[in-house]
């Protein structure tokens, strides 16, 4: 169980000075391979501690702030439908 895990299952809200992989796409709400994808292309940074890959919360959160706000349309419902 990682630290993340631990403090989460405690009901602690920890703020890790960085992520493995896994605890990123976890607190993201994201699959690691997706995670993965982002590092590849660069879109997230990270780096390497021993053959660990660790995301710094100072990258995540430079993530965070780089993806677009969303808005709802004018005349869609919850479902993207249009509403007549």
């Amino acid at each position: 169980m990682s630290d993340l895990q631990a403090n989460t299952a405690k009901g602690v809200i920890a703020r890790p000075e960085a992520y493995r992989v896994n605890d990123f796409a976890k607190a993201y709400g994201l699959s690691s391979a997706t995670v993965n994808r982002m590092l590849r292309s660069g879109e997230l940074g990270a780096v390497k501690a021993g053959g660990r890959t660790l995301i710094p919360a100072k990258a995540a959160r430079a993530w965070l702030n780089s993806l677009p706000t969303w808005q709802p349309s004018v005349g869609e419902n919850r479902r993207n439908r249009v509403v007549a």
